[in-house]
C-alpha cells in the first residue's frame, strides 16, 4: 500500500449486539414535515418510521442465554441483530475478560491511563432493548472523496484534501490497524445556519481512504430526513449498508467517546456520552474490513434526497478531539498520520481544517471555515 503524502487527489441494562446486514427495501415516503430534523423513529413508532422510508426490524426472538441473562434477536435486511443483556447483579468492573467479551463489553485496558474511560463506559446506563430497530435505507457516510477540482488550493506538507472529511487519519503499511478510539466534543450548531440542507457527522472509524470498506460509529446532526437519526443521535455503520440508529441521543457540547475494534469476524463498537451518562455497545458481524487506515473525523454526509453532499453545518469552532488512539497508541505517536482538510468541489473554498496534534494523547482541534 502506498503512503499518503500531499493529497490533492482530487439504573442500567448492559447491552451488546451483533448485526449481519444484507439488502432491503424501504416504505413509501411520508410528508417531509413528519420526517424532519427532529423526527425520532423510536418515539414515532413503526408505521411512521416505515412511512419515512426507514427500515423497521421487529424483535423476532427473546431467549435465555446459557451463561445467564437474555438474548434479543432482530431480523434485519436478511441477517440478524442480537442484543445480550447480562443477568441481574453482573458487575463488569470485576468480570473476567471472557465474561466481558461474551456480553460485548469493551475489554479492560492494560494501562492505568485508560481505566477512567473504560469504567465510565461500563457503568453508564442502557435502555431496555426496543421492540424494533431502525436502519437508514442509504449509507450516511462515504469513503474519503479526494478534492480534485481545485487541487491547487490543497496545502503542502502531507495534508490530505477531501470534499467530505475533516480530521486525522493514520495509514498502516501492512493493513494491521484493528482499533480506533477517540473522544470528542459533540458539535454545537449555530442558531442561524448560513447554508440550507446542512448536516454533520462526527465519528471514529477504520478504513475508507484506500478502499470503500469503512466501519464507523459516532453521532450525527440534521440527518433525520434522510438517515432516520435525530439531532445528535448515536449510530453505527459498515458500508455499503445504511446506518443503524442506536436509540440514544446526545446534546451539543456533550463529552463523547467513540470506538471501533475489529475482531472475531466483525466489529465491536461503542459510543459513550459521559455528560448524559449513557453507553451503546454492540458487535456487527461482517466480512468487510480494511485495516489500512484509522480515522477521527467530522464529515458532511451524502444526502440521497438531493443526490449531493450536504452543506457543512456551522458549528462552534474549534471543536475538540482528544485521546485519539490507534491499536492502543496515540495517533501522533505513529509515523504515518496525516491531517485532512475539507474543501468544496463547487468553488474550491476551504470548509474545515484541523490544527496540529498538540499533546501526547492525539489531541487536536477541528475548525469550521465555510458551509459549502
Amino acid at each position: 500500500m502506498r503512503l499518503l503524502t500531499r493529497f490533492s487527489l482530487a439504573g442500567w441494562l448492559a447491552v451488546g449486539l451483533i448485526i449481519n446486514i444484507a439488502g432491503g427495501t424501504g416504505a413509501p415516503r411520508a410528508d417531509a414535515a413528519q420526517c424532519g430534523t427532529s423526527f425520532n423513529p423510536y418515539a414515532a413508532g413503526e408505521a411512521a418510521a416505515a412511512a419515512c422510508g426507514l427500515h423497521v426490524h421487529p424483535l423476532s426472538q427473546k431467549a435465555a442465554l446459557p451463561a445467564g441473562g437474555t438474548q434479543y434477536t432482530y431480523d434485519v435486511d436478511g441477517g440478524t441483530m442480537i442484543l445480550r443483556v447480562p443477568p441481574a447483579g453482573f458487575d463488569p468492573l470485576n468480570a473476567s475478560a471472557a465474561q466481558l467479551a461474551y456480553y460485548y463489553f469493551p475489554l479492560r485496558p492494560s494501562s492505568a491511563a485508560g481505566l477512567p474511560h473504560w469504567e465510565a463506559s461500563v457503568r453508564a446506563r442502557h435502555a431496555a432493548p426496543p421492540p424494533f430497530l431502525i436502519q437508514g435505507p442509504h449509507p450516511l457516510s462515504q469513503p474519503l472523496a479526494p478534492e480534485e477540482g481545485y487541487s491547487g488550493n490543497c496545502p503542502t506538507g502531507g495534508v490530505i484534501c477531501a470534499s467530505n472529511w475533516s480530521g486525522y487519519t493514520s495509514q498502516s503499511l501492512n493493513n494491521s490497524y484493528s482499533s480506533i478510539d477517540a473522544s470528542y466534543t459533540e458539535p454545537n450548531p449555530a442558531g442561524t445556519q448560513p447554508c440550507n440542507s446542512n448536516a454533520v457527522a462526527t465519528w471514529a472509524g477504520l478504513g475508507g481512504v484506500f478502499t470503500s470498506n469503512l466501519a464507523q460509529t459516532g453521532t450525527a446532526y440534521n440527518t433525520a430526513s434522510f438517515a432516520g437519526i435525530p439531532n445528535h443521535g448515536a449510530w453505527a455503520e459498515v458500508l455499503p449498508n445504511g446506518p443503524v440508529y442506536l436509540n440514544y441521543s446526545a446534546a451539543a457540547n456533550d463529552s463523547m467517546e467513540a470506538s471501533v475494534t475489529h475482531q472475531n469476524g466483525g466489529f465491536q463498537f461503542y459510543v459513550t456520552d459521559s455528560t448524559e451518562n449513557w453507553t451503546a455497545q454492540y458487535f456487527w458481524s461482517t466480512s468487510s474490513f480494511d485495516g489500512g487506515t484509522a480515522e477521527s473525523v467530522l464529515e458532511r454526509p451524502n444526502n440521497p434526497n438531493t443526490g449531493y453532499l450536504a452543506t457543512l453545518t456551522q458549528f462552534s469552532s474549534p471543536n475538540s478531539f482528544t485521546d485519539t488512539y490507534v491499536n492502543g497508541t496515540a495517533m501522533n505517536g505513529l509515523s504515518n498520520h496525516s491531517p485532512i482538510y475539507m474543501f468544496s468541489q463547487a468553488d474550491g473554498n476551504e470548509l474545515a481544517h484541523v490544527g496540529s496534534m498538540w499533546s501526547n494523547y492525539g489531541d487536536f482541534y477541528d475548525y469550521y471555515d465555510n458551509c459549502g
